[in-house]
């Protein structure tokens, strides 16, 4: 990474260079919007009282009726209303007053966030009243309606509501994730339309030949994680510990149990005006519960219907008000998941014989220079030449695991306490230690039999090579332990009605991997002539070959953060509001490597793997704007000056417009400019594939070198750092509609559009010499002798896509509720080029489907909840992008896999004395994978179910 003395300014002036060139004119426009107010705002509107008609039931149902008959959105947690009956509300009232009567006898308060949106809170906050957007009238009780420090979604830091907001935003409520019956956040995430799984073995494959690390990811858009900002109540979260090259700095989602969750706000679109770097995609915030109030306790088990894949869950959450006043919330969550290894599922095989595709299985035995079977071994032969016998073939597919084994153990803290009539401190704590284990499967020798080999008398012919599967040596095998805190504080009040924030938060990720049954380089090639292929026991030489290896990483982000809203002035019936704030990350990560991986001790590893301890400080200012220009236009305006340690600073705007000519109706577009300096995970290189001896072809550019022959030079060829890695780019663009006629049915339509440069991508220096002459390495007499692999700026990559989602409920006396909601994402276009391919090639369709549903339909009637979810996802080329289908499949009329639809159901019963049981059904028609596409093991890791059906059992109790 280069460093410049401008590396060390101070965050001063990254605050002077701001105010000077980039947010001017905002800044400008802003003042004269304050002082020409007194000239467009409207006159102070005095509430009239309203009609009710809202009959006795549960407390959720009757704020359902006063949200639909007043028309305006209440917001809150499910945990504040639950289990609490209502008495109703009848007659004329005023809208704060009704409110207030609904509220008064359940501890709760409402909170006014903008002119027709409310927040419910539990009244143990001690919220005082200030000054608020909506007029209070002067007989509504004190403890009506309250006016927050800050109330905040993930889609802006301006207090708005999903539905206020000029870009799509998604939320997932702490109900939806109870009925969903999936076990972990990345199972839950990895359903959602537009998000992209990264399963634990797509991960562990970065070492190649053995699993490196376990750990499980999910992306917007098929952009990777390094576009895809993760937040935790709003504060960004660490990578994982150990680095990963490929897919740059992933957060390992089992480290946060659901049950610890109030709610999931997935912002789609480009957010780096907002959040900076890494928010190129979208970005995902998790909030966890704060106002939770009385104690539960619960358990879950599950199990498939083969009898495996056993999952057990247990938690407590408590909440309580203090003696001084404040608030305390205590929680603890202990989880596992059994180990699914790959022979548990027969469709899980290299063999796509049954598909009339050729057995993709590994022939074992004598082979020609270019792989050509030739003659099997004498184990082989003894069955007959069976190809399902293990010294026939090898299906590495039947090895490898299919889910990991996973044990959590979490805790976490979150108190809140006021400290005047104006000023609150808060303290939140995660800690969630994490175990998880897969294998790889066994390693495949390529061998060559020299006449002094004791089974050269079984060779077919001189010199011959041959293909040998390493089972005494044993499977790969990882084991990753991890251990994750997520630490905030912060003071949060209100002056001059500015809303103030100033947080200091930490969060770390450590990691310890094992990795058991690799090679070491010396010994193997001490024992190498040793190995028999005649069937002799080869126990005692891959003995002495064998090793383990035990890297170990650190990544931890130290944030401190200060931000101020307040409300401008009133115009047209809304209010103008801004933002300003500042922040400061000190990143820190640490690399510690095996001694085999320090000396090249490794076989089939990296030659030379350096420890490290690397540093780097990041500030940046940012601002927001909420302008309404019209009683039906409102405008966002963003803008963010970042400034990464020995980079440039650049600026990151995002502007924003919803047209909304009826409360029912609206329209929105966001355009904004993302950017990405390197990440620490991106600097260094971590374990990688080996190191090799091999020649190219000599040119004058390569002059000169190690002569290999009259026009070769013999090189090392390896992985290497780049520290000339520059930005990424990315430009967004969304477009969208939104129509809620009525409190019961709402549906929105998104278009959005990405566009990302100077992409991170793999340049090879032994390929391609002229294009990377920066991976030519050279000695201190300028002789050429190795060439590498690293990342550069190299890609670029666009992805369009439509977005839709819809529900509906509809009421009945005596029937209960029925809800519809429904989730759509169709990827139209993504297309990748690079230096080295210059014409685009599209990958819609063949990794993940282009089209991707998840909906629900949804029965409450008295004590009974029942839920069936439907997911489906379309069909995808079974074929990697930008080649051909492969005349075998276009033979058998296999070139597209087919599409699927899983069905699940999930059945509760809140029964008396607080408590509730729940049964769920994942893939209730027990659907099996399917997939042509080569060496894939017959699915695709990023949508399909590999359970089969599954059945959980969960009891909660309240009190």
């Amino acid at each position: 990474m280069p460093i410049s003395p401008r590396g060390n300014r101070h965050v001063t002036t990254v605050v002077r260079e701001f105010l000077k060139y980039d947010l001017a004119r905002l800044f400008v426009l802003t003042c004269l919007a304050i002082i020409t107010q007194g000239a467009i705002a409207g006159p102070a509107r005095t509430p009239t009282p309203s009609r009710y008609e809202i009959g006795a039931g549960t407390l959720d149902d009757a704020l359902q009726a006063f949200a639909s008959q007043s028309n305006i959105q209440l917001l809150y947690s499910p945990m504040l209303v639950r289990g609490k009956h209502s008495d109703g509300l009848r007659g004329n009232h005023p809208l704060v007053a009704g409110l207030a009567q609904l509220l008064a006898e359940h501890n709760l308060t409402a909170v006014a966030v903008t002119a027709n949106t409310y927040l419910l809170r539990s009244t143990s906050k001690q919220v005082h009243v200030v000054d608020a957007p909506v007029k209070i009238p002067k007989e509504a009780p004190a403890t009506s309606v309250a006016e927050l420090a800050t109330v905040t979604v993930t889609g802006t830091r301006i207090p708005q509501t999903s539905m206020e907001l000029s870009v799509p935003m998604t939320v997932i409520t702490a109900d939806e994730i109870e009925r969903s019956g999936r076990q972990t956040l990345y199972e839950l995430l990895g359903d959602r339309p537009g998000l992209v799984s990264h399963h634990p073995m797509t991960v562990s494959s970065e070492g190649r030949y053995y699993p490196t690390v376990v750990a499980s990811g999910a992306s917007l858009y098929s952009l990777g994680p390094r576009a895809t900002l993760y937040l935790l109540n709003g504060k960004r979260i660490a990578s994982f510990g150990l680095a990963s090259s490929d897919l740059g700095g992933l957060i390992d989602l089992n480290s946060i149990p659901l049950s610890f969750i109030d709610r999931i706000e997935i912002l789609r679109g480009g957010a780096s005006a907002i959040y900076g770097a890494d928010a190129m995609a979208g970005t995902v915030n998790i909030i966890l519960k704060k106002d939770h109030e009385g104690g539960e306790v619960s358990s879950r088990f599950g199990m498939s219907q083969q009898g495996d894949a056993l999952s057990r869950q247990a938690s407590a959450v408590f909440g309580m008000q203090t003696r001084t006043g404040g608030h305390l919330l205590l929680a603890a969550d202990t989880s596992s998941q059994d180990e699914l290894g790959g022979n548990r599922r027969d469709w899980h095989t290299n063999d796509r014989s049954r598909f009339g595709l050729p057995d993709d299985r590994v022939f074992l035995g004598f082979v020609t220079p270019l792989g050509v079977p030739v003659r099997s071994f004498p184990q082989c032969q003894a069955t007959g030449e069976n190809p399902d016998s293990p010294y026939c073939r090898l299906d590495s597919a039947r090895y490898r695991t299919l889910q990991p084994e996973v044990r959590n153990k979490s805790l976490y803290v979150r108190w809140d306490q006021e400290l005047g009539s104006s000023l609150s401190l808060y303290f939140s704590g995660l800690r969630t230690r994490s175990e998880q284990a897969l294998q790889y499967s066994p390693l495949l020798g390529y061998l060559t039999l020299k006449p002094s080999h004791p089974d050269y008398a079984l060779a077919p012919t001189s010199n011959p090579d041959v293909y040998l599967a390493l089972y005494e040596l044993g499977v790969p095998r990882n084991r990753t332990t991890s251990t994750s805190n997520d630490l905030s504080i912060g003071l949060e009040g209100m002056a001059r009605r500015w809303n103030w924030n100033i947080a200091l938060s930490r969060s770390d990720s450590r990691v310890h991997s094992s990795i058991d049954n690799v090679l070491q380089r010396k010994k193997v090639n001490a024992n190498y002539e040793n190995i028999r292929v005649d069937g002799t026991d080869n126990t005692d030489v891959m003995n002495a070959m064998r090793a383990s290896i035990r890297p170990a990483g650190q990544y931890s982000v130290d944030t401190l953060e200060a931000t101020s809203n307040r409300p401008l002035f009133d115009a047209f019936g809304a209010t103008a509001q801004i933002v300003v704030g500042m922040v400061h990350h000190i990143s820190h990560r640490r690399s510690i490597p095996d001694p085999l991986q320090l000396d090249g001790g490794l076989a089939l590893g990296t030659l030379e793997v350096e420890p490290y301890d690397l540093r780097v400080h990041d500030s940046a200012v940012f601002t927001e704007l909420n302008l309404p220009l019209h009683r039906t236009l409102q405008m966002d305006l963003a803008a963010r000056l970042d400034h990464h340690q020995g980079f440039r600073s650049n600026t990151s705007p995002r502007i924003g417009f919803k047209w909304a000519p009826s409360r029912s109706f609206l329209a929105r577009a966001s355009f904004g400019e993302g950017y990405r300096a390197p990440s620490l995970n991106d600097t260094r290189v971590p374990f990688d594939e080996g190191t090799d001896i091999t020649t190219m072809r000599a040119t004058s550019q390569l002059m000169p070198c190690i002569r290999a022959g009259t026009d070769r030079c013999r090189v090392e060829y390896g992985v290497g750092d780049n520290p000339h890695l520059r930005a990424e780019y990315s430009r967004s663009l969304t477009l969208g509609l939104a129509w809620a006629p009525t409190y019961a049915f709402s549906v929105s339509l998104d278009r959005y559009h990405v566009l990302r440069t100077d992409e991170f991508g793999i340049a090879d220096a032994l390929r391609y010499p002229s294009l990377f002459p920066e991976g030519l390495v050279r000695d201190a007499n300028g002789v050429l002798y190795r060439a590498n692999r690293f990342l550069a700026n190299i890609g670029k990559s666009e992805t369009r896509g439509w977005e839709l989602e819809s529900n509906y409920l509809l009421r009945r006396d005596g029937f209960g509720e029925l809800g519809f909601q429904l989730a759509a994402h169709y990827l139209s276009r993504y297309t990748t080029s690079s230096i080295i391919q210059p014409k685009a090639v599209e990958n819609a369709g063949h990794d993940t489907p282009k089209l991707t549903l998840l909906g629900d339909v949804q029965w409450r009637n008295g004590r009974w909840t029942t839920t069936l979810t439907v997911r489906h996802f379309g069909t995808s080329s079974a074929y990697p992008a930008g080649q051909a289908c492969p005349k075998e499949n276009r033979d058998a009329g296999k070139c597209s896999n087919p599409a699927a639809t899983l069905l699940g159901l999930n059945a509760r019963y809140a029964g008396p004395e607080n408590w509730s049981c729940t049964l769920g059904i994942n893939n209730l028609l027990d659907r099996r994978p399917v997939n042509y596409r080569f060496y894939t093991g017959g699915y695709n890791m990023a949508v399909d179910d590999v359970y089969g059906r599954y059945f959980t059992l969960a009891a909660t109790y309240r009190f």
